[in-house]
C-alpha cells in the first residue's frame, strides 16, 4: 500500500497561504512596473504577451492554492472529506 504524501500546495497552513499570497502580489505588482517603465508606457503591448502568460500562470497557481487551503479548512471543520 502506497502512503499519500503531503505537501504545502495539497495541504497548506495559513502562514503558508499568507507568505504565497504575498510573494505573488510583489512579484505582479514588479513585473508590472518593469512592463510598463513606472508606468510611462501602455501595459497593454504585444511584446508583453509571454509576462502576460507568466501573470496568468501565477494567478492560477495561486488561486489554486487558496482553494486547497478553504477545501482543507472546511474538511478539517465538517470531519467529513468532501473533495478528492
Amino acid at each position: 500500500m502506497k502512503t499519500k504524501k503531503n505537501n504545502w500546495v495539497k495541504n497548506p497552513s495559513r502562514p503558508q497561504m499568507i507568505l504565497c499570497t504575498l510573494v505573488y502580489f510583489v512579484s505582479v505588482v514588479l513585473l508590472v512596473l518593469s512592463m510598463t517603465d513606472l508606468f510611462t508606457e501602455n501595459i497593454f503591448q504585444g511584446k508583453y504577451l509571454l509576462l502576460y502568460f507568466v501573470i496568468i500562470g501565477a494567478t492560477l497557481a495561486t488561486l489554486k492554492l487558496h482553494s486547497n487551503y478553504w477545501n482543507l479548512k472546511t474538511v478539517v471543520a465538517d470531519g467529513v472529506k468532501r473533495f478528492n
